[in-house]
């Protein structure tokens, strides 16, 4: 499949002033990763996350521009609502009236809730559904390995005595989710959790403490 059959002939993309968007032909993604980007401006863990997004994505756009890009699905209900929101943004955006095309690719890819990021390949298959949970994770390294067709969290089977931690990955290895002994830092700034396999790895300036398993109940 190609992105011209995924998303439809045509993309919106601001043109170098940013105060106005032009129509751009979805060939354009060709050859490229790309991360579909499920956000609404009524949603304020969306408003939270794209100033963040925005900031990385730049920061890596020279280096990145001819491998990965961005396209905002936006699931917002309004024209409005999606042209304002839209202006936060330095990446592409399907167009907000092709109707309910924000749906029809949201079950497409088992989308949930939002913010989501999903980081599709070259001929459009799926590389991770949890781009967000990466982002938050690792930042740029994140869009670095997308843009090399890999996802960043890894996973394993836990062995029966071991506790699997959902929604938690390792700071350092990316093992998603954390299983067995999980280490934190008590200060509620540093968001930095390592397995046990990590932990004599630990460079962080603040000691970190065991977390105590849940009891199974």
């Amino acid at each position: 499949m190609t992105f011209s059959e995924l998303l439809g002939e045509k993309l919106l993309q601001h043109n170098e002033s940013g105060n106005e968007s032009n129509e751009i032909s979805t060939n354009q993604l060709d050859g490229k990763t790309i991360a579909l980007y499920f956000s609404a401006h009524w949603c304020p863990p969306c408003r939270n996350f794209t100033p963040k997004l925005a900031e990385i994505f730049k920061e890596t756009h020279n280096e990145l521009k001819n491998k990965f890009d961005i396209v905002f699905i936006s699931c917002d209900e309004d024209q409005s609502s999606f042209d304002e929101y839209f202006k936060e943004m330095p990446w592409k955006a399907l167009p907000f009236s092709d109707g309910n095309s924000s749906t029809i690719l949201g079950e497409k890819f088992n989308v949930e809730g939002i913010p989501a990021l999903v980081v599709l390949s070259p001929t459009c298959d799926k590389i991770t559904a949890d781009g967000v949970e990466e982002i938050r994770v690792a930042s740029k390294k994140a869009l670095d390995q997308w843009s090399q067709g890999k996802r960043l969290f890894w996973s394993r089977e836990p062995r029966e005595d071991e506790y699997v931690w959902e929604d938690t990955a390792c700071s350092l290895c990316y093992l998603s989710p954390l299983i067995g002994s999980r280490h934190g830092c008590t200060h509620k700034e540093c968001n930095i959790d390592l397995c046990q396999t990590c932990l004599p790895n630990n460079k962080h300036e603040y000691p970190l403490v065991e977390y105590l398993m849940p009891k199974k109940t």
